[in-house]
Order: C-alpha cells, then sequence, then structure tokens
C-alpha cells in the first residue's frame, strides 16, 4: 500500500505530484481517504515480492506500507474514520512498472568474513585455500559494464577449479572479493557464478602447479 501522508508537516501530496509529473501514472487502483486527509493507494503484487517497506520510502510522506499493516474502510479511528474514493476503480490493480520497481527492497549485501572468523579448514585444504586467497587479493575489482560479470565468474573458476577447492570455501573467499567490486556482488549473484564455475569445462587444478 502506499500511504500519501499529509500530517505533521509531511506533504506526501506534493512529492506524489512530482513524481507523476516525472515519472507518469501510479496505477488506476481503490484508494481510501485517511482521517487526517491523507490518501491509501491498494495495490496488488505478487506475495513473493521483496517489498520495501517503510516510513517516506518513497520521499517526504509517501509511506510503503506491507498486507500486515494495511487499513481498509470502515475502520474508525478516536479522530475520524476512513473512507473509500469513489472514482469507479474496478479493484485493487498492480502498480505501474515503475512504481513497483521503486517499491522493490534491494538485495542484501553479502558480507566479508573476517580470517579470525573463518572456520578451520581441513589440513588437506588450507594450503590450497591460503593461495587462493593471496591469488584473489591480486585480481582487480569486477566492475559492473566494464566486464565486471565475465572477471568475477573467472575468479569463481579459477576457486572452483583452478584450486580445486570446496563451494563452501570458494564461497568464503568470493565473497571477500565481491565486497570490493562495483557494485558488491549479491548472495545471489555469488551463488550463480559459483554454480556456472563448478560446470565450467577446464581442467582440476590448473592452478596447484602454478607459481600462485
Amino acid at each position: 500500500m502506499l500511504d500519501v501522508d499529509i500530517k505533521d508537516g509531511k506533504r506526501g501530496d506534493r512529492t506524489l505530484a512530482e513524481l507523476l509529473r516525472d515519472r507518469g501514472s501510479i496505477g488506476w487502483t481503490r484508494s481510501a481517504r485517511t482521517p487526517t486527509g491523507g490518501v491509501h493507494f491498494y495495490f496488488a503484487v505478487p506475495r513473493t515480492f521483496p517489498l520495501v517497506r517503510g516510513t517516506e520510502a518513497l520521499g517526504d510522506g509517501l509511506d510503503i506500507l506491507g498486507a500486515g499493516s494495511v487499513t481498509l474502510p470502515p475502520s474508525r479511528l478516536s479522530h475520524g474514520g476512513y473512507t473509500w474514493v469513489e472514482d469507479g476503480a474496478p479493484g485493487f490493480a498492480a502498480p505501474s512498472a515503475w512504481l513497483l520497481e521503486a517499491m522493490r527492497a534491494p538485495e542484501p549485501v553479502a558480507q566479508p568474513v573476517t580470517r579470525e572468523e573463518r572456520p578451520r579448514w581441513r589440513s588437506d585444504i588450507e594450503d590450497r585455500a591460503k593461495r587462493a586467497i593471496a591469488y584473489v587479493d591480486r585480481i582487480d575489482p569486477a566492475i559492473s559494464g566494464a566486464g565486471g560479470s565475465t572477471l568475477s565468474l573467472k575468479v569463481a573458476i579459477h576457486l572452483v577449479r583452478g584450486f580445486e577447492l570446496p563451494i563452501a570455501i570458494a564461497r568464503e573467499i568470493m565473497i571477500d572479493y565481491a565486497a570490493r567490486c562495483l557494485p558488491p556482488w549479491s548472495p545471489k549473484e555469488i551463488e550463480h557464478k559459483l554454480a556456472d564455475a563448478s560446470k565450467a569445462r577446464v581442467q582440476l587444478g590448473y592452478l596447484l602447479e602454478a607459481r600462485t
């Protein structure tokens, strides 16, 4: 739900007007007047959609609320009630494309794990892991739009195939590397790179004999 708030000095109506001018329609859906003179726009989004929630999520006086926080007419508060806006809207509709994207919560960024936090690695792969860390530390950060996706896949291949590391250990090294990239790779993107690397048709252990 998009909450257009105009109380306590907030002017969500002005913020919304600017967005409509610059971005276009938010979509025609059912709406209601709030007791304080604001407006609630009720939108239908998939249950699995990563909805951003919070006060002023879209700017001054524009809040995004999830289904559990939605108030519908004819609910009443001590200072007034909620009433439907009778503008002919057929029901709860999907938001416009730009609004849906603006309501999307950002993907979490993987946090690097410090050397002290790493689990104890078995002695038979500890040396390979240390060599891999030193090797990756010398690789430039991957930059989106400048071959970053290809470079990050190469890093994953070096770890999984070149140093023949288990995915769990390669993942931790990739998290460290991903934090240096622009923008930092998300956990989902790291998993995709590791999955692709594990299927790469390159010789296992090709970096083990190299001077790394």
